[in-house]
């Protein structure tokens, strides 16, 4: 087991008890986290890059936050509790306090920044770096993902009707746009005809440039049409964000395997 692993830490218990295992029950998710050095692989696999994204996570988190407060500050009365109550609340502060103490050597910290610049230099689509963040997040400190995105696809759909109003006036600013564009272009390309005949155009000759210049512009304003309310989607009111287990899954795999594949061709050295 790695020392990075706090398992193998003892637990402070009340006076009277045995000393426990700390939290070990809490912790099992990070056994695969940590690989020794006979488990290094011969190249980049995608397993293996998830294991160290799991890593960076979880000594990420204890390498920046404190573990407790700055000083004494409480503006709550005092409560009275009952002798279990404080036995179980002294156990588990303890054990709170003693997990949020550990921190990481060198040598983790330094993999654990390697594996950070991986997700913004190796994924580029927005869908696999949300879900290859949210699985090491996920598996570093015992959360589960699957209520996470349920709750994600509740507020999307809450927030559908604002993201239809939003979307089609940033479509109709987009058009409106290219229309001022377009009939720059138009006016510049009577100008020069002009210019060059020596004289002005005739109405059939305007008719014509406006013609061609307004089939371009029915052409181009194309992806950007006024969004009915039957088109609009959960994913427009989140973009960038996986809503659905089968989709985050996907997403997963698939950065994974590419900053394998980068790193491989990178030639970088496993470690």
């Amino acid at each position: 087991m790695s020392p990075l692993c706090p398992l193998q830490r003892p637990r402070p218990v009340p006076s009277g008890g045995d000393a426990q295992p700390l939290r070990s029950d809490s912790f099992e998710h990070l056994q695969q986290a940590y690989a020794s050095e006979s488990e290094l692989p011969v190249f980049w696999t995608p397993a293996y890059v998830e294991k160290r994204l799991i890593e960076a996570a979880y000594v990420s988190d204890r390498s920046t936050k404190k573990p407790g407060p700055k000083a004494f500050g409480n503006n709550w009365p005092d409560i009275m509790m009952e002798f279990s109550e404080v036995e179980r609340f002294e156990a588990e502060r303890n054990a709170f306090f003693d997990e949020r103490q550990f921190k990481p050597d060198a040598a983790a910290v330094s993999r654990a920044d390697e594996a950070l610049a991986w997700i913004p230099a190796y994924v580029r689509h927005p869908l696999q770096c949300d879900a290859i963040r949210l699985y090491a997040a996920g598996k570093a400190f015992g959360i589960p993902v699957e209520p996470l995105l349920a709750n994600r696809m509740k507020r999307a759909r809450r927030g559908m009707p604002r993201a239809l109003l939003q979307i089609n006036a940033d479509r109709e600013q987009q058009r409106r746009r290219l229309a001022a564009q377009f009939a720059a272009e138009a006016n510049e390309r009577m100008a020069n005809l002009a210019k060059r005949r020596r004289r002005p155009l005739t109405a059939e000759q305007q008719a014509f440039i406006k013609a061609d210049v307004q089939q371009r512009l029915n052409e181009a304003c194309q992806p950007f049409l006024r969004m009915e309310k039957d088109d609009i989607r959960p994913h427009h009111a989140l973009p960038g964000k996986c809503l659905a287990p089968a989709t985050y899954h996907r997403m997963r795999k698939a950065a994974a395997a590419a900053i394998a594949d980068a790193l491989n061709f990178a030639e970088v050295p496993i470690r």
